[in-house]
C-alpha cells in the first residue's frame, strides 16, 4: 500500500498546485530509485498516477479504470466521477445501480 499512498499523495499535491504533474512523476521516480525493498503488487502505479493527475481522480480509482481497460472487465461504482472518467477513457465502468 505504500506505493499507492505515495502516488495518491503526489496526485493530491498536484491538484493543490503545490507541485506540477512533471514534478509528481519525477518525485515518484526518485522514490523508486531508492530501491527500498517493498512487495510490488502492481506495475500500473505510474500510469495510475498519470490518469489521476489528468482526470483529477484518486490513484485508487484510476487503478479500477485501468483494470476495466486492461481486462475488458466491467467495473461497477457509485462514484459518478469515476464512472464518467472511466467511460470517457473507454473502460467498462458502470453505475452500481445499473449493474446486472
Amino acid at each position: 500500500m505504500l506505493l499507492y499512498e505515495l502516488a495518491n499523495l503526489l496526485r493530491v499535491a498536484g491538484d493543490e498546485r503545490r507541485i506540477s504533474p512533471r514534478e509528481a512523476a519525477e518525485a515518484y521516480a526518485d522514490f523508486d530509485a531508492f530501491q527500498i525493498p517493498v512487495v510490488r503488487g502492481d506495475a500500473w502505479l505510474t500510469e495510475a498516477l498519470s490518469l489521476g493527475i489528468a482526470h483529477r481522480i484518486n490513484v485508487f480509482d484510476a487503478i479500477f479504470v485501468l483494470v476495466g481497460m486492461r481486462f475488458d472487465a466491467t467495473v461497477a461504482s457509485d462514484d459518478e466521477r469515476l464512472v464518467r472518467v472511466g467511460q470517457a477513457l473507454g473502460s467498462a465502468v458502470v453505475r452500481l445501480a445499473d449493474y446486472r
